[in-house]
């Protein structure tokens, strides 16, 4: 089961500061100096520009920029061209750019309504002219250009929210020399079209990540302290990115400490929305370590964080915000539920997500709409699990059905097969207390769907997780059925599904499919002679049970350890019979 945690690349904003008032022209050039001479060679130019065509026209052309022109440019647009140029030498001919000759404002108003305002233009200019990415701006006083990025949406009415990029704040002096930094906002801003599209970005992120560890390594003491924050989220959210496509916890934890160092510059006094933006992107990256760490230490983390945002991102002040947040939190909540043997936690990530949608309408945000749904029916289906009756896991049915509505194969492919997968657990789920079949093959159908978007190359936790799943299912089929077909299934999902789920990397999924597959091999045992299969379910459950006792997940220890007693008891009486004993039928 996966919930969605509001997606990096789909929710986190390039965050702002005030650059260039206090950085030294002498500090200015050494960067400069540094960046063309270790970066800005044709060995590099030409690696980057490969890299980038290979993903970005693998699917669907060149990536196609618009510059409008910049508030307070030069009648030429001067400071305009300096930007294309500087977008040109970072990535080649991977990129077309067209220009349009009016500046972009927000006017004045409720946020809310002159964001979507702006934003509405936006899409009506890109749409025009059929491209992927806005930037625009404005020239702040005589030092400082400020850029912000737009996607465009995929679709007639796909935007997952109406919400602008905060500013990119550079010293308009440098920002021919910090080119890198540029190409790196450039590449997270476009990362949500990309992914809806399907493209794996992970190869492009980490030269972004590499060229942003350059210049986070050369700032001195006098570098700005706004410029630092925003060097050190953007910074963050690269990594956060790799982190969750590869499956990568180091990167991860990257993140977390970038985070913090963003969080040192930008105070809840200071400046309190870009705070609160930075707590909730620590939040994402907190729980998704959660989710493939031991314990739940960092998921105690992640909701402490988000809490701490929603003490700025207010409903009355950033609804769509806090709605995000809300979302957030219900993901980690839900996920403590789940290693809990009450339903408190779960209770609370229900109604965390049920506040999120009061904002966050089908109508209004109808891709945000659909991953609050999903995750509504995961929390749900949890509880369902905890509870008689069948009511917790109707509603989770019919969540994900919702969700499916605009979460569509061909505008979502990750999207939709993450709820696709989710609606097999729940489906699952009902199949195992109803005395037929059709639930159960209609989730090994949902798995079945799943698996051709998540494939191990492109998202391997995901594609393991989807293997597990099916496993689960099968086994459940198999137990109802006479012969052994789809137990040997099982068993071989279970073996794909460890092949990326090791314990080293994801501890807790790896004890849990160790578990499954016992159960597998218990069942398929069962019905034959000898004790080999047996003999091997005793060995996975032991070995989840060495992982899960630490963790602190006692519900799941608890239904280990019952596996592990049912499996030692038939060992034990199949040891003691002759070797021509009749099979034993199932209970």
């Amino acid at each position: 089961m996966q919930e969605l945690c509001t997606r990096v690349v789909s929710t986190y904003s390039i965050s702002q500061g005030k650059a260039g008032a206090v950085i030294e022209s002498s500090f200015i050039w050494k960067i400069a100096e540094f960046v063309l001479s270790r970066l800005g060679g044709p060995i590099w130019d030409a690696f980057l520009r490969r890299r980038a065509r290979n993903l970005i026209r693998a699917s669907f052309g060149k990536l196609s920029i618009m510059l409008a022109r910049l508030d307070g440019d030069t009648e030429a647009g001067s400071l305009r061209e300096t930007v294309r140029e500087t977008i040109r030498r970072e990535f080649g001919d991977a990129v077309q750019i067209t220009t349009w000759p009016e500046a972009l404002r927000i006017g004045e108003g409720h946020e809310y309504d002159v964001e979507r305002g702006a934003y509405r233009t936006a899409q009506n200019w890109l749409e025009q002219k059929n491209c992927d990415l806005l930037i625009w701006g404005r020239v702040k006083g005589e030092n400082v250009l400020s850029l912000r990025f737009t996607v465009a949406q995929i679709g007639s009415d796909d935007s997952e929210t109406y919400r602008l990029t905060e500013t990119f704040d550079l010293p308009a002096s440098f920002i021919s020399k910090l080119g890198n930094a540029i190409a790196a906002s450039v590449t997270l801003s476009v990362a949500p079209a990309v992914e809806n599209r399907g493209q794996y970005l992970v190869p492009l992120m980490r030269a972004t990540a590499e060229r942003f560890e350059l210049i986070l390594g050369r700032l001195n003491a006098g570098f700005d302290p706004d410029a630092r924050a925003s060097l050190y989220h953007s910074y963050a959210l690269t990594r956060s990115i790799i982190g969750e496509q590869a499956g990568s916890n180091g990167e991860l934890t990257q993140a977390v400490a970038a985070f913090g160092e963003a969080l040192k510059e930008w105070t809840r006094e200071r400046v309190p929305l870009q705070w609160a933006t930075t707590q909730n992107n620590l939040g994402n990256a907190l729980s998704r370590l959660g989710e493939r760490e031991n314990g739940t230490a960092r998921l105690e983390e992640a909701v402490a964080a988000y809490r701490e945002a929603l003490k700025e991102y207010t409903r009355e002040r950033v609804p769509l915000q806090w709605a995000t947040t809300q979302n957030n939190l219900g993901s980690a909540l839900s996920r403590l539920g789940e290693r809990e043997s009450g339903t408190a936690r779960l209770e609370e990530a229900v109604a965390a997500y049920r506040e999120a949608l009061k904002e966050r309408t089908r109508e209004r945000v109808p891709l945000d709409w659909a991953m609050t749904q999903n995750n509504l029916g995961s929390a749900l289906r949890n509880l369902g699990e905890r509870e008689s009756g069948t009511a917790r896991l109707e509603e989770a049915v019919a969540a994900y059905r919702e969700a499916l509505k605009e979460y569509t194969r061909e505008r979502v492919p990750l999207q939709w097969a993450m709820t696709e997968n989710n609606l097999g657990n729940a489906l699952t789920s009902l199949g195992e207390r109803e005395s037929g079949t059709a639930r159960l093959e209609e989730a090994v159908a949902a798995y079945r769907e799943a698996l051709k978007e998540y494939t191990r190359e492109r998202v391997p936790l995901d594609w393991a997780m989807t293997q597990n799943n099916l496993g689960n299912a099968l086994t459940s089929l198999g137990e109802r059925e006479s012969g052994t077909a789809r137990l040997e299934e099982a068993v071989a999902a279970y073996r794909e599904a460890l092949k990326e789920y090791t314990r080293e990397r994801a501890p807790l999924q790896w004890a849990m499919t160790q578990n499954n597959l016992g159960s597998a091999l218990r069942n398929f045992g069962e019905r034959e002679s000898g004790t080999a299969l047996l003999e091997e379910a005793v060995d996975t459950y032991r070995k989840a049970l060495a992982v899960l006792k630490p963790s602190g997940a006692d519900h799941y220890v608890g239904i280990v350890q019952d596996n592990l007693a049912r499996v030692e008891a038939l060992l034990s009486q199949r040891q003691a019979k002759p070797a021509t004993a009749t099979k034993e039928t199932k209970p």
